[in-house]
């Protein structure tokens, strides 16, 4: 299955496109509700540094971003069962980066 590129984010002065692929993960057998928990925390840290190098206080919309909200109360984010991101849908929200400030970036 070949996936679909996200439309671009932000305005005009957008000098790079922030990709964020949200997985759904399955936990088969023996993952235990350690692994789930520290799963969901990576996504927490994840979604966190996405609203910091995307100026999410200018969003449009940044309703929970940051709190201590369950992440599927973020304003854009879906959760599975197991509390972790499954779809991130943040189209024209206006986020905004430069590719300097991008966390893969290499400079």
């Amino acid at each position: 299955m070949q996936e679909k590129s996200p439309p671009p984010v932000g305005g005009a002065t957008t000098a790079a496109v922030v990709r964020v692929a949200a997985r759904v993960v399955v936990l088969s057998g023996g993952a235990g509700a350690e692994a789930v928990a520290q799963g969901a925390e990576e996504d927490r840290a994840a979604l966190v540094a996405l609203y910091r190098t995307t100026n999410g206080a200018s969003w449009v919309d940044s309703s929970n971003w940051t709190t201590a909200a369950p992440l599927g109360e973020w304003f854009g984010v879906q959760t599975d069962v197991e509390g972790r991101v499954a779809i991130l849908d943040l189209h024209r929200n206006g986020l905004s980066a430069t590719w300097a400030t991008c966390p893969t970036s290499s400079t």
